[in-house]
């Protein structure tokens, strides 16, 4: 069994992996939302710090004027013109906030 962390190595790993080529992994701007709510929540729950990340993403989605809207969905309805990729875009850059103000680690790998 993994400790916690091991777990959160792996977490920042992935969180990267997913900020640098997201649509690999979400497929479309509210599937990368999906999991990088999961993975935040995940990391936070770990940590012990899980009221913070909903202050955090709180504050964030309000500075963002979401409303009770995700990321994803706020900015496909401001933008319905919008493609997958530009909302994807702009979905990782709010939760790259959440993360850097929870100091969440996140690795980014150089590109090949």
């Amino acid at each position: 069994m993994k400790t916690s962390e091991e777990m959160i190595d792996w977490l920042a790993v992935r969180m990267g992996n997913i900020f640098q080529r997201p649509l690999m992994y979400g497929g479309t701007g509210a599937g990368v939302e999906d999991w990088l709510y999961v993975y935040t929540e995940f990391w936070a729950e770990i940590v012990d710090r899980r009221d913070e990340w909903q202050t955090v993403r709180w504050q964030v989605g309000a500075e963002e004027d979401c409303g009770s809207n995700s990321f994803s969905g706020r900015y496909a309805e401001a933008h319905p013109e919008a493609s997958e990729p530009e909302i994807s875009a702009y979905t990782v850059a709010q939760w790259r906030k959440v993360a850097d103000r929870l100091g969440m680690p996140v690795v980014l790998r150089e590109a090949d």
